[in-house]
């Protein structure tokens, strides 16, 4: 059946399984989390008290690859701007021109028909509309590709950089570099928190959550594992069921003390080290599910299959599919014969298969043909093997 629907998708055997299991763990956070606005409202409830942050995960599995691959690729060869420059060509084969797809038509169904009169949104074309700024009400979930982004211009830049100008070692460099970032970001929430008092719900999202300058910090965190594991690979592997269960224990009474705390001690908490919590209890995850490296039987390809399409499920769940094709179905095709009850439920019923068939089909024509084409620029310093598990989120 999957054959015949074009569904079909050939697995890596290289792929580390537990790492799957943390992308698609987190997109289905984020895929469930959406579909809230169908939900009756004691299911919306339970989600709310129990869901995690799934896009901070992502950030931090982003982090912990891309910056494995960035340490091991300038301490293995002298690195230079061949290197930099080869290394951004990979990434933004990977990311940009599944985004530049979705992001051009959404912007041409937003602006039909009247285009002489619509906003630009220029900005969203060099990921600049929530560098220090809010997001604005446009292709909101675009808000976490511009940290990344950033992400992957600044930090190589900035540690070749100090590598080559600075005479740091590749080691120092990167832990300078990961310290400066993580304590720069913490410092923005908290300068941001004395500024915007009293914080409610929507200057949380918009000038806590949703910035490049406030949440580098979590990317940094996964860069911070990165470096342990390449040099201290025993360090990072010691009593990693211990570190799995701690972080595990951190993700949940954050998230617990996040929903049930009260008081202007709590606010301070929410929104200047609750991200950082996050991050913190995500990075202890990584030293048991990075070494965790097989699977079988249908979980394991299910899971394996979710996390391969995650970033262009991530991408179309919400504006494309949520924002404008349900609401398409409903005004010419729904509506003629249900009420809006039933509308609600038809709704619930199409979300979940009309963005697993779309992110399969981005992924399968779109976004893998152009990794195919990632794969034969050579990151110098590095086999196949080593980059081959670096999937993006988003």
């Amino acid at each position: 059946m999957l054959k015949s629907l074009s569904l079909k998708i050939d697995f890596d055997k290289n792929r580390v399984y537990g790492l799957d299991i943390l992308r698609a763990f987190a997109i289905s956070i984020v895929v469930i989390t959406h579909s809230v606005i169908y939900l009756p409202d004691i299911i919306t409830k339970v989600i709310s008290v129990t869901y995690l942050d799934g896009v901070s995960i992502f950030f931090v599995l982003s982090g912990f690859l891309i910056g494995r691959i960035l340490i091991k690729a300038m301490d293995i060869s002298k690195p230079g701007y061949k290197t930099l420059f080869n290394f951004w060509s990979r990434r933004w084969l990977r990311t940009l021109p599944i985004y530049f797809l979705v992001f051009s038509v959404i912007l041409f169904v937003y602006n039909y028909p009247s285009f002489h009169s619509a906003p630009s949104y220029k900005r969203y074309f060099i990921f600049s509309e929530n560098i220090f700024t809010p997001m604005p009400g446009f292709f909101i979930e675009a808000w976490s590709l511009s940290v990344e982004e950033w992400f992957y211009l600044l930090i190589p830049l900035l540690t070749l950089i100090s590598i080559k100008y600075c005479r740091l070692s590749v080691r120092r460099s990167v832990l300078i570099l990961s310290i400066i970032v993580i304590l720069f970001s913490t410092l923005i929430r908290l300068e941001r928190y004395f500024e915007n008092i009293p914080i409610n719900n929507v200057k949380f999202e918009f000038l806590f959550r949703m910035q490049v300058i406030t949440r580098l910090d979590s990317l940094m965190y996964g860069v911070l594992g990165a470096l342990i594991s390449y040099f201290r690979p025993a360090a990072w592997q010691l009593n990693k069921i211990s570190k799995l269960a701690i972080g595990i224990l951190i993700l949940v009474i954050n998230k617990i003390i996040d929903d049930f705390g009260h008081g202007e001690i709590f606010i301070f908490y929410h929104t200047v080290f609750y991200l950082s919590l996050n991050a913190i209890g995500t990075l202890l995850t990584l030293p048991f599910l990075s070494n965790y490296r097989s699977g079988k039987g249908l979980f394991f390809k299910v899971v394996t299959y979710i996390s391969l399409v995650s970033y262009s499920m991530y991408l179309i769940n919400l504006t494309p599919v949520q924002g404008f094709l349900l609401p398409f179905l409903n005004n010419h095709l729904i509506r003629s014969f249900a009420g809006a009850a039933a509308t609600r439920n038809i709704d619930l019923l199409l979300y979940f298969p009309l963005t697993f068939f779309g992110s399969v089909y981005l992924y399968k024509f779109i976004e893998k043909p152009f990794m195919n084409l990632r794969d034969k620029i050579k990151l110098d310093g590095l086999k196949k093997n080593d980059v081959v598990t670096v999937k993006h989120q988003g």
